[in-house]
């Protein structure tokens, strides 16, 4: 806060702006390290709750939209809820709702960085046995080899050379979905997309 204040309320050359600009970048860029490495860490692996109470998916996902439309203004998410069973609409599963909205949030976050056009589609699907998130853009696909490592922590792929980021967000990710006993899986979707599904079992 100090340095953005530096930044915004005083008289700066281009270069002194530009050194307090990295110096803002990199201290962001600690604090979203130690935060996930903290999250990383209250969460047990082996451990799945059967006490969650129950939340609505798409009450989860609406707020992790709202957050991501804050923090980056130009972004576009489309949002489609799609029944694909044959039951009547139920989008009601059981877990912690700020886990998950974490879960969606680094997920659009990802989306949105790596879109080549800002925009996100999201589609929540009810199926016979399970729901399912779907998130895509068209940003350069993940090549083969770095899908291999996608949620192990630190690892970044060759197409985050330019973005900013501390490698943790996936791996937190698919911990917390660990945690309610969900999966996440990544495909290239209609040659050309990138498509990250969020699958949760009834």
């Amino acid at each position: 806060m100090q340095i953005q204040n530096l930044i915004t309320l005083e008289s700066h050359s281009d270069k002194t702006k530009q050194y307090l600009n990295s110096i803002m970048m990199d201290s962001s860029q600690i604090a979203d390290t130690i935060s996930s490495l903290l999250l990383l860490s209250r969460i047990d692996p082996g451990k799945i709750s059967g006490f969650f109470p129950p939340c609505r998916l798409d009450e989860i996902i609406f707020e992790a939209i709202q957050f991501i439309s804050k923090t980056y203004p130009d972004v576009r998410i489309h949002f489609n809820i799609e029944n694909q069973s044959d039951n009547e609409i139920d989008i009601e599963l059981k877990g912690d709702s700020n886990l998950l909205k974490i879960v969606f949030i680094n997920l659009f976050k990802n989306a949105y960085l790596y879109a080549a056009d800002k925009l996100i589609n999201v589609t929540l699907i009810q199926e016979k046995e399970d729901l399912k998130v779907v998130i895509t853009n068209n940003g350069e696909l993940i090549s083969p080899d770095d899908r291999e490592n996608l949620f192990k922590a630190f690892a970044r792929g060759r197409n985050a050379k330019n973005i900013q980021g501390t490698g943790l967000g996936l791996r937190i990710t698919e911990r917390i979905l660990n945690h309610h006993n969900a999966q996440i899986d990544y495909e290239v979707s209609d040659g050309h997309l990138n498509c990250f599904k969020v699958i949760f079992k009834f």
